[in-house]
């Protein structure tokens, strides 16, 4: 029989308990410090306000996330029933743009595949169609599974059994006219050496060849930035380990998909959180403008005197 204490932990994210329980933390040594008592709305936002001095709007939100489902699980106490709360959170964010991994457009993803010689970036090849192919994280790839593909001869089928929301994700690598991405999986795959004692799927790559040593997860973070730099792109540390899942978000909405498409694809419950993932591009923009001033027949006698 589980203890209290185990069974309070188990109420927070697996994943990322640790980090949890650190910041929860951190806030009950400030309150000591402070000789604070009993928890209560203004102790919230003092603390809130003392952390802002050093933190971006972005992290004060996971912060306040994280302690209140640390304060819920361990001492009863629920600080979202704090109006003010989240009005000072609101307050901080306002006018706030937090910077966001840069993302590659589709003619560069092409250029890149095209001209990138095989005997030195295949491996970075293969984890770029994949990445933007399943819209993947860094954790997702890095963990990523012989066991996880489905070779069905003209397409690859990648189960994501263990992804951040606990839902598994499915996609497929296929060949298109001018990115041959399944060409590139298979040629990969061939490389692998059979007695591998691991079932990670990325393995390291040297000169034409795969070693048995798996790619961890900070040289998959650093690939993006490997490509940006192959490419001649400006501040190609700005394209960071996130920039898969960004690309992969805005070239399928570039590609015609609608919000609903888009979740699906990432598996964003949250429309917002969906739509941050989104790109303002110039083609959108074009689209945007040819709506407005092309002529159509069917607009062409609504009547919009009324409109406001």
């Amino acid at each position: 029989m589980q203890d209290s204490n185990e069974i309070m932990e188990n109420l927070l994210p697996e994943k990322s308990r640790d980090v949890y329980k650190k910041v929860c933390q951190k806030f009950l040594r400030w309150k000591e410090q402070q000789g604070i008592g009993e928890i209560t709305e203004m102790v919230i936002l003092n603390y809130l306000q003392d952390q802002s001095k050093n933190a971006a709007p972005s992290s004060m939100w996971n912060y306040c996330s994280m302690i209140k489902a640390c304060l819920i699980a361990f001492e009863n106490i629920d600080i979202g029933r704090f109006p003010k709360v989240k009005a000072l959170l609101k307050q901080k964010s306002r006018g706030y743009r937090s910077k966001k991994s840069k993302v590659l457009d589709r003619e560069e993803v092409l250029r890149f595949v095209i001209e990138a010689p095989d005997e030195v970036y295949l491996l970075v090849k293969m984890i770029l169609v994949v990445g933007i192919a399943g819209g993947c994280r860094i954790a997702e790839l890095t963990n990523m599974k012989i066991d996880d593909i489905d070779d069905r001869g003209s397409v690859m089928v990648i189960t994501l059994p263990d992804t951040k929301t606990n839902k598994p994700r499915i996609f497929t690598i296929i060949n298109e006219t001018v990115v041959k991405a399944l060409d590139i999986f298979k040629k990969y795959l061939e490389l692998r050496p059979k007695n591998v004692p691991n079932k990670r799927l990325f393995l390291n790559y040297q000169k034409g060849r795969c070693t048995v040593q798996p790619v961890g997860e900070n040289k998959i973070r650093k690939m993006p930035s490997v490509i940006a730099s192959f490419l001649g792109l400006v501040n190609p540390q700005l394209y960071t380990g996130h920039s898969f899942r960004r690309t992969s978000a805005s070239l399928l909405v570039n590609g015609g998909a609608d919000i609903l498409e888009l979740k699906k694809h990432g598996g964003w419950s949250s429309t917002s959180v969906a739509e941050n993932y989104i790109v303002d591009s110039v083609e959108k923009k074009n689209q945007t403008c040819k709506k407005i001033f092309g002529s159509s027949s069917s607009t062409s006698n609504v009547d919009i005197s009324d409109v406001p």
